[in-house]
């Protein structure tokens, strides 16, 4: 098993970052943006390496027939929790696409938002618009370069130094 050997924050680029868009069976449209905000390369004892992104999303529901009292508050994840009136809403029509980032290190990063949920809830935002809780899961590609490749497998073969982030030290009895 790979163990890793170092972590470093790798600055990026985006290249395309879309709404994906979801059509419900009940008239409403909802949109997702997918954002990433940091991400730490990984680099492994077997040369490889992998990839930890820090993301948040933005969302919205576009309901023209379905409005509801505006509310006056925002709600908790927990308030929006416990006023789920559906937890499996269907969706009959959805376009997700896939995100692109360039690294700095000349890897191109892919990263498609898959919604695994959607579930409604009783609540409005400060619009009218109906509240909705949902899940995604990440799908990441990453296409590491050969020469990053070949660097990480050099790395990889270096005993630690303190150059790694690692400290070495040699025992001697007295």
């Amino acid at each position: 098993m790979s163990e890793v050997i170092d972590r470093r924050y790798v600055d990026f680029t985006v290249i395309k970052e879309d709404w994906n868009t979801y059509e419900l069976d009940e008239g409403v449209t909802l949109k997702n943006r997918f954002i990433l905000k940091k991400i730490i390369r990984c680099a492994k004892s077997d040369g490889d390496a992998s990839y930890s992104i820090e993301t948040t999303t933005a969302a919205t529901a576009f309901a023209p027939n379905f409005k509801g009292k505006p509310a006056t508050k925002s709600y908790s994840v927990a308030e929006l929790n416990d006023s789920i009136v559906n937890e499996d809403v269907k969706v009959i029509k959805e376009h997700e696409s896939w995100n692109e980032y360039s690294l700095e290190d000349g890897t191109k990063l892919l990263i498609k938002n898959n919604l695994t949920q959607i579930a409604k809830t009783d609540k409005f935002d400060r619009e009218g618009e109906p509240l909705y809780m949902t899940r995604f899961t990440p799908l990441i590609k990453a296409k590491i370069p050969p020469k990053l490749r070949e660097e990480l497998k050099k790395m990889s073969e270096r005993p630690p130094s303190q150059e790694q982030g690692h400290s070495t030290f040699t025992l001697r009895e007295s």
